[in-house]
């Protein structure tokens, strides 16, 4: 194993290294105006940040050592390099314990702790159904386990990991991977929330969900690699799983039930009717001019990332961002907002943040 080469001095060489360093330092130009304001604005900074850490240090009964500043008296400059020990050796008293977050307030409070996936594994996705009171939870070893939300409990783990899309209206849990290896199939497994049974698998990498209708829209991600002939969008009956009919078009759908519309993000996003499976528009048709452009999928062009239908605001979010090679573009944009039911944009300074939650739900923050 190669080893790092270490330098040793003697102490007096330490020391006079030191005092040498020390004098080039002052012999150095004078610091500009701005730069004296900008370090004079870190360091009250410092001092604040400090407080707020001795704060909580005290709340948690936990003492702590504080950086000195440069400029400290010396009397301060030895209180704060104590020995460790006698910042460990203060009062004998119990520690302090702080009670958690009253339930409703703004910050976020630890019931339990439930081991699931398993060594090397990460939880990949989660969705509560209130319905039948459960917690599902995919991790990246390929499992769905399935929890009591009430005592945290398992109830069952199903051999399937990935996203997951849960419509509680009709009892079905749906589980895919939306990009699996070369030459695998991608397939979203259907589950009867009432058995967690498996009842049925779709082809696809992507899917949207009409839950008054009991309708299923199937597609797969758009990218580089989508080729011409890419099967589109296929609507499916959510009882029994038969196919309905097929949109010309691939790509990721997205339900908008505010307008009983589809929404297909495929570099652009393009509107659908699900009645009669006609792409009705196109809500971004400079992205593919390829007279403005020149081609797509180049370093630096614009593409839609995603879309998302937000219920509790009654908005839908898309998300539209350069992408560069190297270091990146600079500057990423925030996602444009609509109205549901208009479609009319939302004006930037009234528009939400949009926050990821658990996994890959999102939701609208900051209203």
């Amino acid at each position: 194993m190669k080893q790092t080469p270490t330098l040793r001095l003697p102490l007096a060489g330490l020391v006079a290294a030191l005092s040498i360093f020390i004098t080039a330092c002052a012999a150095q130009p004078a610091m500009p105006a701005d730069a004296e304001a900008t370090i004079s604005a870190l360091t009250a900074a410092n001092a604040a940040l400090a407080t707020q850490v001795a704060d909580l240090s005290a709340a948690a009964g936990t003492p702590i050592a504080l950086p000195v500043p440069a400029d400290a008296p010396a009397s301060d400059a030895a209180t704060s390099a104590a020995p460790e020990a006698a910042l460990v050796a203060a009062p004998e008293a119990a520690p302090a314990v702080i009670a958690p977050a009253e339930p409703g307030s703004a910050l976020p409070r630890l019931v339990a702790s439930v081991p699931l996936a398993p060594e090397g594994a990460t939880i990949a996705d989660f969705r509560y159904d209130r319905t039948r009171d459960r917690l599902y939870v995919t991790d990246t070893a390929g499992q769905l386990h399935i929890l009591d939300a009430t005592s945290y409990a398992p109830v069952t783990t199903l051999p399937f990991g990935g996203n997951l899309e849960l419509d509680e209206r009709n009892g079905r849990l749906y589980v895919f991977q939306p990009f699996v290896r070369e030459g695998e199939e991608p397939a979203i497994h259907v589950i009867d929330t009432a058995t967690l049974a498996e009842v049925g698998v779709l082809s696809g990498g992507a899917i949207a969900v009409d839950a008054e209708r009991n309708r299923l829209f199937v597609g797969e991600p758009y990218t580089y690699s989508t080729t011409d002939d890419a099967p589109g969008v296929r609507i499916v009956d959510g009882t029994t799983l038969p196919e309905i009919r097929v949109i010309d078009q691939p790509g990721a759908p997205v339900y908008n039930p505010e307008r009983n519309e589809l929404l297909i993000v495929a570099y652009t996003v393009y509107t659908a009717d699900p009645e009669t499976g006609e792409v009705t528009g196109d809500l971004y048709p400079e992205l593919t001019d390829l007279d403005q452009i020149g081609f797509l999928w180049c370093n630096s062009c614009r593409w839609a990332d995603g879309a998302w239908y937000v219920p509790g605001q009654g908005m839908i979010a898309i998300d539209i961002n350069a992408h560069c090679a190297g270091k990146g573009c600079g500057v990423v944009m925030p996602p444009r907002w609509y109205n549901a039911a208009t479609m009319e944009p939302v004006d930037a300074a009234a528009a939400p943040e949009l926050q990821a939650d658990c996994g890959s739900a999102v939701s609208a923050a900051g209203l």
